[in-house]
């Protein structure tokens, strides 16, 4: 089963322990700094929080789900989750996810959440590609964070966080007057939502006999286009990702089920049970009925 908690996180900054000076403590402030990493197979259960959410993500990918919608995250792309805005996320693959994250407090949340609400229309991804000035800001507040609270500048702090909402401001006014994605299609935003919408739909039909063209299809894209784009950015070729997805079913029908091998090779799209095996072996290292009697222990 897939893993709730990260494999590591290291508490950068807490207001909880931390003793710090009266006006730390008066908002704007941050309220929590730290970096979580996952690995192999995990899953973020659903949560919200009282305060605003900036998670910057260090390296890797992974699926974040916000209200419903899911995003494509990957190294270098700011998530933003606003007050009591329920989210999770879950592995991609085996693909390795470390992330800062940054809980911030300011004087009048329902202000700001208002105000970002009218802007945003519940946008909460903003791509490498685009948000420097965010990435710099949170790359300065984790450098005053990483010293000894006697040498941090507070007042540098405040503006800091300030001007992480500005920059905010300045990006969704930027971003409502851009021009419709169908445009857009050489731009990293666009290939970022390919990759995304193409992993839905194989996680959504990898039961099913599925060919390259189908899924490029889909998306009206030519097949080899489709291709280039997905492998791009998730550094694997779609029919891998369908492949280990395909796997990662298959050992849930082991732990779950009494069915043979050959009924889960088929339940899981591997139309011959003699590739569904070398398929498992490749990537796990052992074969199917191996592992199945190996979580029986």
């Amino acid at each position: 089963m897939p893993r709730n908690l990260p494999d590591k996180f290291d508490i950068i900054y807490t207001s909880e322990i931390d003793e710090d000076p009266i006006l730390s403590r008066i908002p704007p402030r941050l309220c929590y700094l730290g970096r979580h990493e996952f690995s192999g197979d995990w899953k973020i259960k659903y949560q919200s929080s009282d305060n605003y959410i900036l998670s910057y993500i260090q390296d890797g990918e992974a699926q974040i789900t916000v209200r419903g919608k899911t995003y494509f995250a990957q190294k270098g792309d700011i998530l933003l989750y606003r007050p009591h805005e329920v989210h999770g996320g879950k592995s991609i693959g085996k693909s390795s996810y470390k992330t800062l994250i940054y809980r911030m407090d300011f004087s009048d949340e329902a202000y700001h959440h208002e105000q970002l609400k009218k802007k945003m229309g519940y946008i909460n991804k903003f791509s490498s590609s685009e948000n420097r000035k965010l990435r710099n800001l949170l790359e300065a507040l984790l450098d005053e964070y990483s010293q000894p609270s006697s040498q941090r500048n507070i007042i540098l702090v405040k503006s800091h966080l300030l001007e992480v909402f500005k920059v905010i401001n300045e990006y969704l006014d930027a971003k409502r007057r851009k021009t419709p994605i169908r445009s857009l299609k050489k731009t990293d935003s666009f290939k970022a939502e390919i990759c995304l919408k193409s992993k839905e739909y194989m996680e959504q039909h990898y039961s099913e006999k599925l060919l390259l063209e189908d899924i490029a299809s889909h998306l009206s894209l030519s097949a080899s286009r489709f291709s280039h784009i997905f492998k791009e950015y998730a550094h694997q070729s779609p029919m891998e990702f369908l492949i280990q997805y395909r796997i990662e079913k298959a050992k849930e029908l082991l732990r779950d089920s009494d069915y043979t091998v050959t009924r889960i090779g088929s339940e899981v799209g591997f139309s011959q049970t003699s590739y569904f095996i070398r398929a498992f072996h490749r990537l796990e290292q052992i074969t199917p009925a191996r592992y199945r009697q190996k979580i029986a222990r």
